[in-house]
């Protein structure tokens, strides 16, 4: 899980950097992303509060099952 979050919030990271450097962040509110960090705080804590209550075996089920839709959306659905 730690893995997932360091490669999730450094490919966000870089994405935010490049979106900056070609101009695509010109009106940019750090308001706005100082407000959406509240949820974002709040969303990291329920996923270790539920981290904590739910078996490994039926947490990886659900991820495996929630990959293979997405894929199958994207794979299919998505055009």
């Amino acid at each position: 899980m730690a893995f997932l979050q360091v490669v999730i919030t450094s490919s966000c990271l870089l994405r935010l950097i490049f979106y900056g450097k070609v101009g695509l962040l010109k009106d940019f509110s750090w308001a706005y992303a100082a407000l959406l960090a509240v949820p974002l705080y709040a969303a990291i804590w329920l996923g270790h509060f539920v981290l904590g209550r739910v078996s490994p075996v039926r947490l990886r089920k659900g991820i495996f099952i929630f990959i293979g839709l997405s894929g199958i959306y994207y794979l299919f659905l998505k055009s």
